[in-house]
């Protein structure tokens, strides 16, 4: 045993208490962050409109400041990059993070400071919490190599006020240690323990791409993979594929956690398992280019702590949208659209995102689904709905999926689901899947089981087997039409029937039922 796993040992119990210090007293780090914001933007050409001189408390806010999405301070990013550092925010620009809407339109992200002190704090609490769980056996984490799976740090350069800026995407400009930044101070201690494999995303030949990934983790003792989920899992194929492994256990004998963010993991458990040979620990962080909003810090799946120390956070009650709380008097076992206020300029920013707190002390939520929904009849089904019905489907057929797409077909009354099994089946298999699907569908979206089995007016779904490596080849079209390959996901459920399309060419058989 090192010397720095026995340290480590010893001190992260005293280490993981410190780091979440400020989530004692979520009210009052609340109150004081709101306030902090406020003052600190009064001068802003944003605080100014909003009577931000005004504000002493919440109430106040809320009359002056009302719930918007992105185009509403676009106009500000605008002004920024034009030369007007002071339209939105006082805090110092550091770079901006461009994400290409896996909610939405492309949107450039203002990224200060305090941004990247967030997201350092984020990963220190994720990894602090975990190794003090049980320090004897988590603390082998740092004995190897995190490998961070990222997008591109630099995509171009602005000159504001004749000083440059970089653009880049957000997954890269968080993991990729920024010598001007002092958050990223422990990354650069620790960089002997880092593996960023950023010339993945410069490599254009796939066989090329794939070779490199390969030789370059293969070398390594790596004992954490972080990155998107769907991102790690293609990585990971290709990696035992590249290599001629039975399996990643067999390369990477001492991995020990996966760190996610981006994607709800629990769709890739089974697909997981089955590649590295064993089920393995993982811990998630729920965040957007704008912000840090929370992370897992214990063993519970999907159970995350809100980052009440980066954002001031408000609740939309979806019963209700005039009932709006604060962490101090949210409602367990309730659904919220989640509002933040930051220090990047966003203001009662709705990020279209749903959770539901499952306890108030300590505050803890569950991620539901992003605001968006597929509909055929105005049942609304959602993210977290489907994954359901795909998950119980899987688990009662015992099959593993590779990935899928739901998409509404309004013209025809019915869903169209994707799928990429990992093997292929035959046409009878393919017909009990869709047909227990349906089933669990109705059970996890009482709307639509009421429109299939009771009016009637849903015809049944429509499932559509991609041959294999189809999500993957998608991916790639995305590419070549100049789309960015490493955040622009295959949305899972959508009403564009554009995605239905790009399978067009990749379907080997189409099964549904009366």
């Amino acid at each position: 045993m090192g010397i720095l796993r026995l340290l480590t040992q010893k001190l992260v119990k005293y280490v993981d208490k410190f780091l979440k210090k400020d989530l004692e007293n979520p009210v009052k780090t609340q109150e004081d962050l709101f306030l902090d914001i406020i003052r600190y933007n009064q001068t802003t050409d944003f605080g100014r409109k909003h009577n931000f001189d005004q504000i002493s408390r919440v109430s106040d806010y809320q009359k002056y400041c009302k719930p918007q999405g992105f185009d509403y301070f676009e106009p500000y990013i605008n002004n920024i990059l034009e030369g007007n550092l002071n339209a939105s925010f006082n805090a110092k620009l550091v770079c901006f993070g461009q994400t290409p809407g896996t909610a939405g339109k492309n949107k450039t992200i203002p990224i200060v400071q305090k941004s990247f002190s967030d997201a350092s704090t984020a990963q220190a609490r994720i990894f602090a919490s975990y190794i003090a769980e049980n320090p004897k056996e988590n603390s082998r984490l740092i004995e190897g190599i995190s490998c961070f799976f990222s997008a591109y740090p630099i995509l171009k350069v602005v000159k504001i006020n004749e000083k440059r800026f970089n653009i880049g995407y957000g997954t890269g400009v968080f993991s990729y240690p920024i010598l001007y930044n002092f958050a990223h101070i422990w990354k650069l201690l620790l960089k002997s323990r880092m593996f960023v494999p950023i010339q993945l995303n410069v490599i254009t030949d796939l066989e090329k791409k794939y070779r490199y990934l390969t030789e370059e983790c293969t070398k390594r003792n790596i004992t954490c993979f972080s990155g998107i989920p769907p991102i790690i899992v293609n990585y990971l194929e290709k990696i035992v594929e590249y290599s001629n492994a039975e399996n990643i256990e067999q390369l990477f004998p001492n991995l020990q956690l996966l760190n996610f963010g981006g994607v709800n993991p629990i769709f890739y458990e089974k697909r997981i398992e089955d590649i590295v040979g064993h089920p393995v620990d993982y811990r998630e962080m729920y965040a957007a280019t704008e912000a840090i909003v929370g992370y897992q810090l214990g063993e519970e799946p999907l159970v995350l702590t809100p980052a009440l120390d980066a954002n001031f956070f408000e609740f939309v009650s979806l019963d209700d949208p005039q009932d709006v709380r604060t962490i101090a008097d949210v409602k367990k076992n309730f659904k919220y659209k989640v509002l933040i206020t930051t220090y990047n300029g966003f203001y009662r920013y709705n990020l279209g995102d749903i959770i539901e707190f499952i306890s108030l002390d300590p505050p803890l939520f569950k991620f539901i689904n992003r605001e968006n929904a597929a509909n055929v009849m105005d049942e609304k089904v959602t993210l977290d709905q489907v994954s359901a019905a795909i998950i119980n489907t899987y688990n009662e057929l015992d099959v593993i999926i590779r990935d899928f797409s739901m998409v509404s077909d309004k013209s025809k009354d019915r869903y169209v689901i994707v799928v990429e099994f990992k093997e292929e089946h035959k046409k009878e298999f393919y017909n009990k899947f869709i047909k227990i699907f349906d089933a669990h569908l109705c059970k996890s979206n009482t709307a639509y089981g009421y429109f299939r089995n009771n009016v009637k007016i849903i015809k049944p779904p429509e499932l559509r087997v991609a041959k294999q490596n189809a999500f993957e080849e998608v991916e790639k079209e995305r590419v070549i039409n100049g789309q960015p390959r490493h955040q622009l996901k295959i949305l899972q459920i959508s009403d564009d029937r554009n995605i239905l399309k790009e399978f067009e060419n990749k379907i080997i058989e189409f099964v549904t039922f009366t």
